[in-house]
């Protein structure tokens, strides 16, 4: 997936990325936008994200991903360290699936 960070070598990729963004919430407002469906289908394609909350939780998705191959489990329960914050973002993720499951409020979608 497409990330990048807002400074160094990939800070004008931040900035680009940012603009496209804003274009696709133009064009979602139904405003005039620059941004054409040829290249929205493009950047998708390579798995451009359009929301920053949907940068960080694929983020953090790729971590669980990794720590699952690494320790044969996504458990992360009462971690401390370098998996401290992890376990924080799997804590909150069920959190949110009881809610969603419950017929409430959630920051998950069924997808």
């Amino acid at each position: 997936h497409v990330l990048s960070c807002q400074g160094g070598l990939y800070g004008n990729l931040a900035r680009w990325s940012q603009r496209q963004r804003k274009a696709y919430r133009r064009l979602q407002q139904g405003k005039k936008s620059n941004l054409t469906e040829e290249r929205i289908k493009q950047l998708e394609e390579i798995g451009f994200l359009w929301k920053g909350h949907d940068m960080k939780w694929q983020q953090k998705f790729n971590e669980l991903v990794a720590y699952k191959k690494e320790h044969g489990t996504a458990y992360i329960v009462g971690q401390t360290g370098q998996y401290s914050k992890l376990a924080d973002w799997a804590k909150r993720q069920r959190e949110a699936y009881k809610r969603l499951q419950g017929g409430k409020s959630s920051s998950l979608t069924k997808e």
